[in-house]
């Protein structure tokens, strides 16, 4: 047996592939098999840092008044801000120049 062939498995190229591989293509699947482990760990390490969020709101707003726990997930908050300055500055200049467009 290949002592290539455990890892060319765990980075997802099958058995029949494996045996007709240039070994330099398989450099480029190990690179994309870190490349996505790299993700997953920093999903992780988000969801572990979001629930510890959670975790100092609860015990904040169960050890005083003026703390309050989340009403809503803390991703949905940041999308109901609203525009930023730069996209309510663009619908303001396309309605301007809308107008002009009308009268011409």
């Amino acid at each position: 047996m290949n002592i290539w062939l455990p890892a060319a498995l765990r980075y997802g190229i099958s058995y029949e592939t494996f045996w007709n591989l240039n070994p330099r293509i398989m450099d480029i699947y190990q690179e994309a098999y870190k490349k996505s482990l790299e993700e997953k760990y920093k999903v992780m390490d988000y969801k572990a840092w979001l629930h510890g969020q959670y975790q100092v709101a609860s015990i904040g707003a169960a050890l005083s008044r003026k703390c309050k726990y989340p009403a809503q997930p803390l991703g949905m908050a940041e999308e109901k801000k609203g525009l930023s300055e730069e996209e309510k500055f663009l619908l303001w200049a396309k309605e301007f120049n809308s107008q002009f467009e009308e009268h011409t």
